[in-house]
């Protein structure tokens, strides 16, 4: 089992950069990341290492030409990369998605084990993804996705004092989970669809 870290993260180089240079080029490791992300959104060589092992163990990488973030897929064709623009608010907010993901199916896996060994190695995956998770969420933390959701959660909180005060706890409650239902029958226009089988063919 493998978590979202690609385990060569860092050995790449594009596939099919053109004569002129064109191709963005592949970030290293989690320092060129850091710094090239200093002036605009705050990120520790750690945490951007992870996102970029992460982007890997799905099949993806991360880039930059002309000082813009690109997004390569790493499985679109053989020996070829395909870039799109990306921004670190969407690839955070991917790679978390990413992560919950695999700790839900690595929670399953673990009430299903079959022995005492099966069970030891399954808790030890998921321990290794509930602390990709902390630093994940520190990241998305800082984006404008969490910001928003920051934001939405605290006006959710103070509609609920209000409508206690005015109706009462059950029915603003009752309101409250309505409102939260609603909400959660709009997919996130940022979401990015799970790679199939949760990686890429190595």
């Amino acid at each position: 089992m493998d978590t979202l870290d690609g385990a060569d993260i860092g050995k790449k180089k594009p596939a099919d950069r053109d004569a002129e240079g064109l191709e963005p080029d592949i970030f290293q490791d989690g320092k060129e990341l850091a710094g090239f992300l200093k002036k605009e959104f705050e990120m520790t060589e750690k945490e951007a290492e992870k996102l970029l092992g992460c982007m890997d163990g799905q099949g993806y990488c991360l880039g930059h030409r002309d000082g813009e973030l690109y997004r390569g897929d790493l499985c679109y064709e053989q020996g070829k990369i395909k870039w799109e623009p990306d921004s670190i608010d969407d690839a955070a907010s991917d790679v978390m998605e990413w992560n919950y993901i695999l700790l839900q199916e690595a929670e399953s896996e673990l009430m299903h084990a079959e022995d005492g060994a099966v069970y030891s190695e399954r808790k030890k995956y998921l321990e290794a993804l509930r602390e990709d998770e902390k630093i994940l969420d520190a990241v998305f933390d800082r984006t404008k996705h969490g910001k928003e959701l920051d934001a939405a959660a605290a006006a959710l909180a103070d509609a609920l004092i209000q409508d206690m005060e005015k109706e009462g706890m059950d029915a603003a409650v009752k309101k409250m989970a309505g409102q939260i239902r609603e909400a959660g029958e709009v997919p996130p226009d940022h979401s990015c669809t799970l790679k199939q089988n949760t990686g890429r063919k190595r």
